[in-house]
């Protein structure tokens, strides 16, 4: 189980439970990014939610993270749905972008 995995990884937390908002915020605060791999989707207040807490993400490259991500592409980066590699190639670039700029914006995306 995915449970099971996370135990064997010292930088996994698995929450198997529904978090309260502090929880959640405070959770956007320690993270760099958000990571959205969704397969499917049409919408979703994830990337609002990282947006407004004042985090970009790295978001599967779907119409509705295409359009939202469009507005500002600092505040995010894409990678082909499915493809794991993309998704570390994502989270490098996301991440070599300077930390402050990033989080401004995220600020101005959910703006």
């Amino acid at each position: 189980s995915l449970a099971d995995r996370a135990k064997t990884l010292p930088n996994v937390r698995f929450l198997a439970k529904r978090l309260t908002d502090q929880e959640l915020a405070d959770l956007h605060e320690a993270a760099d990014a958000a990571l959205l791999p969704y397969r499917r989707i049409t919408g979703s207040g994830a990337l609002l939610t990282a947006w407004t807490l004042g985090r970009g993400a790295v978001a599967a490259d779907l119409p509705y993270f295409r359009e939202l991500v469009a507005a500002d592409p600092a505040a995010g980066e894409l990678f082909p749905v499915g493809s794991a590699d993309g998704l570390v190639d994502a989270v490098d670039r996301f991440l070599s972008a300077p930390v402050d700029d990033r989080h401004a914006a995220a600020r101005r995306a959910a703006a």
